[in-house]
């Protein structure tokens, strides 16, 4: 059996602050490269893929603090509870605590003792300790998640829970992500209807694609977007685009995600609004919420 994982990150630079990407590709890697057995039993990899059993959790792969990630996992579920075959599956899984009708992945860090601590933002009010997404297509297809690790974070693991549901993983890829070019993740949601990165709409709320190949969010009764690093020392050039011309208010948290104030940011508008923002002292990450707003792009980027 391949030993991937040895050449994927036995070379993790962590003291220069660099991280190598992991990529495994089960129709060339055994499932040691990817999941960790404590008592021995590995899933099986067939075909090129692995069927994943009701939990399996990865290795842990390093991470640095601060830094934000980009995991890709190839994967399809078999059933009637997916999107080609349940209009509904989409919006019941999202209405559903945890994601628990659908088969789904966390992302769970630990620190330097082998203890987990929170996800970014996961000890804000309203926050969840996990990065959380889900399966919800009989076609193989790319899932992404951004996500950023928290203080005291070295290592980062992804955890699979079935539900119930046959699910079929054929890779997944792990990097620092580069393409974004915001502060925030998934600011233009880039990635499609079924990955949300942290972005969590309210009741009657989700993402969906347009005639017109656009993938949009539909926040519903009082949604949010993911938590992102937001420092008081640092001006923001902010950009929002959108239907409805709702107003957006970002919330301030300090590093204990304790909040601080909640303020409004900006207006939406078809054509797209920019504002700069300062964060008030103490400031070290934020969120924006909305009710009943339609976004199109929202990001957030350094200030030149």
């Amino acid at each position: 059996m391949k030993h991937a994982w040895l050449l994927l990150v036995a070379a993790g630079l962590l003291g220069s602050g660099l991280v190598r990407a992991v990529n495994v590709d089960f129709s060339k890697d055994g499932a040691d490269a990817l999941f960790e057995a404590p008592d021995g039993t590995l899933p099986e990899v067939v075909g090129g893929v692995v069927t994943l059993p009701s939990r399996a959790d990865t290795r842990v792969f390093p991470v640095v603090s601060g830094k934000k990630y980009k995991l890709e996992i190839s994967a399809e579920t078999e059933g009637d509870f997916v999107t080609e075959k349940n209009d509904r599956a989409h919006i019941l899984t999202l209405q559903s605590p945890r994601s628990q009708v659908s088969s789904t992945y966390e992302v769970v860090f630990q620190n330097a003792a082998g203890e987990e601590v929170r996800g970014f933002g996961g000890s804000a009010p309203g926050a969840t300790p996990l990065q959380r997404g889900f399966f919800l297509t009989n076609q193989r297809q790319p899932y992404v998640f951004v996500f950023y690790a928290p203080p005291g974070a070295t290592g980062a693991r992804v955890r699979f829970l079935s539900n119930g549901r046959s699910t079929r993983i054929a890779g997944l890829r792990l990097a620092e992500e580069s393409d974004e070019g915001t502060v925030n993740p998934n600011p233009d949601f880039r990635y499609g209807e079924l990955n949300y990165s942290g972005w969590q709409p309210a009741r009657d709320g989700r993402l969906y694609t347009r005639p017109d190949g656009k993938t949009v969010m539909n926040l519903g009764y009082g949604g949010g977007s993911p938590f992102f690093p937001f420092h008081a020392e640092t001006t923001y050039q902010v950009f929002a685009r959108g239907g409805g011309a709702k107003p957006l208010d970002i919330e301030y948290f300090d590093k204990d995600g304790k909040p601080i104030v909640r303020r409004f940011l900006i207006r939406l508008s078809e054509k797209g609004e920019e504002t700069k923002v300062t964060p008030p002292a103490g400031t070290v990450m934020a969120r924006v919420t909305a009710l009943g707003a339609l976004i199109e792009e929202f990001a957030v980027r350094v200030a030149k």
